[in-house]
């Protein structure tokens, strides 16, 4: 009988010893595989980045009261009720900071940032009418100073700091 037990003994041994083997396999294997991804190419940085964007035409459409719906830059003021912005409140701002600007096209097609008086106004300098789908002023905000990163497979997050 001792000639017999060191047999499944050995065979334990030999199971083990193949278990372990594949087991170092998978796991350099798996480590070959994060050194590999790690080699890949690096990110890039987006710096000053710019993003203008129309919001819709309801943005910037004639409103049944009031002239017209726009886009003001920073945070809306507070009137203190509900009801229509003067430009003796002073709330109305086409500009916030260094980030955000409002902007619309002017008769020559350019963006220019548009003033109270002309906030209402179509890139013709006609006012803007609720009866009109169509006859709206256009006006969309520039974001400026925007960063971020670009991976290798070529996504890209980019952030902005403002309000409008």
């Amino acid at each position: 009988m001792d000639s017999v037990s060191p047999r499944p003994h050995a065979r334990s041994l030999r199971r083990f010893a193949a278990v372990a083997a594949t087991a170092a396999l998978v796991l350099g294997a798996s480590f070959v595989t994060a050194t590999s991804a790690s080699a890949a190419p690096a990110t890039s940085t987006i710096t000053d980045a710019s993003f203008t964007w129309g919001l819709s035409d309801e943005a910037g459409g004639g409103a049944f009261f009031g002239g017209c719906n726009f886009l003001s830059a920073g945070v809306a003021g507070d009137t203190g009720s509900s009801r229509l912005w003067t430009e003796a409140d002073g709330f109305y701002k086409t500009t916030d900071g260094a980030n955000v600007t409002i902007v619309k096209p002017n008769s020559a097609g350019t963006l220019a940032s548009p003033t109270w008086a002309t906030k209402c106004q179509n890139p013709a300098g006609t006012a803007v009418t609720a009866a009109s789908a169509t006859n709206v002023s256009k006006n969309a905000v520039k974001l400026s100073n925007g960063s971020g990163t670009k991976a290798a497979d070529g996504s890209s997050v980019i952030n902005w700091a403002g309000s409008f």
